[in-house]
């Protein structure tokens, strides 16, 4: 049987290393064990999903997956707790759990062993986040705005994400692949309004 995502996700394969090339131009203090960006809302564009999924799938180790697992649930708990009971989560709800995330050093579920665990198929927003700055900054303030110029090869990408794909929107990644990693949890409604600064910006 054919997979109906294999194409979106081949698509959405050459966008990356288009933009990754791109990001090579672009000057940036970043490097290898450097993750105090990886403790904030993680947002995808639907297109990235089915890669992740896949590469979670074939790719990670059972070990791997099970230390994923764990973050996750932790990481669904924080949120559902510092988020509103009832009704939709709105933006102004998801910029008040980042600052508590952030605060409180809450790692993104794939962080592992200081790695990103899903580095390969990384979502396109962590791909064109960077500071050129002082990394130290990062320490105090990991959900700081990034560098202009990777801000631009964020919004070129994900244009050309919607136009080759078809597929259009945003998602916390979170949310995203707790099905394909076997959980079963009662996801509260997010409403993602964004603006295109807000996209790529700090609050990913």
């Amino acid at each position: 049987m054919k997979d109906p995502h294999r194409a979106t996700t081949r698509e959405v394969r050459k966008i990356h290393f288009a933009a990754d090339l791109r990001m090579k131009d672009v000057p940036k203090v970043c490097g290898a064990g450097c993750s105090f960006c990886c403790h904030q809302l993680i947002r995808l564009d639907l297109a990235e999903a089915p890669g992740i999924e896949r590469f979670i799938l074939e790719e990670l180790s059972e070990p791997v997956r099970e230390q994923v697992r764990t973050g996750l649930r932790r990481w669904l708990a924080f949120f559902d707790a510092n988020t509103p009971a009832e009704g939709v989560v709105e933006e102004a709800d998801l910029a008040q759990v980042d600052a508590r995330l952030v605060a409180e050093r809450v790692p993104c579920p794939f962080l592992v062993d200081d790695c990103c665990a899903i580095y390969k198929v990384r979502p396109l927003v962590c791909r064109t986040y960077t500071v050129n700055d002082d990394p130290a900054l990062c320490r105090e303030t990991p959900n700081r705005e990034g560098d202009p110029a990777g801000l631009a090869v964020h919004e070129r990408a994900r244009a050309e994400l919607g136009r080759v794909t078809g597929v259009q929107g945003v998602r916390l990644l979170n949310y995203a692949v707790q099905e394909v990693l076997g959980l079963d949890h009662a996801c509260k409604p997010v409403r993602l309004m964004l603006t295109p600064g807000e996209r790529a910006g700090r609050a990913r």
